[in-house]
């Protein structure tokens, strides 16, 4: 065989032998992948191509990468919808961002911090020198303030529940 881009017993690269054939340059790159007979290297041999894609086993591979065409449409499509749906959403003031719970966490373990502080600075001495009885006191007294402080969470999280602008 001749070298040359007017042989007509090959082409140099799926394009034109898709054009050639009347099918489309990705149908040609899924074949070659497949291990369909008519491809050595760039070149590719339509005519071999061409009964290759009229047998059995041909037509099989065209209607399996239909399918698999179709799946794929669908499945973008899902996409789609699930992203618009979410916009949505977020436009009807359904959904908060990530970045505002994370805020109202760290303002509330801020807070938490600052009664654990400030009970560690205090608890030796209101705790020296006292019994087991008073000592659970002046901890349930801690647990007491670490549970209003817990209530109060839900102001700090009152504010995610208004629609972000």
């Amino acid at each position: 065989m001749r070298k040359s881009k007017t042989d007509p017993n090959y082409t140099d690269g799926c394009g034109r032998a898709a054009a050639i054939l009347g099918v489309s340059r990705q149908l040609l790159l899924a074949a070659k992948k497949h291990g369909a007979p008519g491809f050595a290297g760039t070149r590719v041999f339509p005519e071999i191509v061409r009964d290759w894609l009229a047998t059995e086993a041909g037509l099989a591979f065209v209607a399996d990468l239909d399918d698999d065409i179709d799946r794929l449409k669908a499945e973008r499509l899902r996409e789609i919808v699930d992203g618009l749906r979410t916009k949505n959403r977020r436009d009807r003031g359904e959904l908060i961002s990530r970045a505002s719970v994370f805020a109202g966490f760290v303002a509330l373990a801020g807070r938490w911090t600052s009664i654990r502080q400030r009970f560690e600075a205090e608890a030796p001495a209101r705790l020296a020198g006292k019994e087991a009885d008073e000592c659970r006191v002046v901890c349930r007294l801690l647990t007491e303030e670490i549970g209003a402080a817990m209530h109060d969470a839900g102001a700090v999280f009152a504010p995610l529940d208004q629609p972000e602008s």
